[in-house]
């Protein structure tokens, strides 16, 4: 279970439920997007991606990860799953 104790985010509430959650969860993308870069990784509506916060990252991307495959998503292009 995870405590909530001494949280204090005012990003999406998908963000701070992550932050809630030690490791990874699943995120089902809800638009395609495309890589700007080469940290990026790009995604397909409707496609599900294993997905972790990263310290110090922007509040607005998280990691994810698909295969072999890892880079920054938009965290506004995710619904995250239980």
């Amino acid at each position: 279970m995870a405590s909530t104790s001494g949280l204090a985010i005012t990003s999406p509430s998908n963000l701070s439920d992550l932050k809630e959650c030690s490791g990874s969860r699943k995120a089902r993308v809800l638009y395609d997007y495309d890589a700007a870069n080469s940290t990026e990784l790009s995604l397909l509506a409707d496609e599900v991606i294993t997905v972790f916060s990263v310290v110090g990252m922007d509040s607005d991307w998280l990691m994810g990860e698909r295969g072999n495959q890892k880079g920054k998503v938009p965290i506004t292009y995710l619904e995250l799953l239980n």
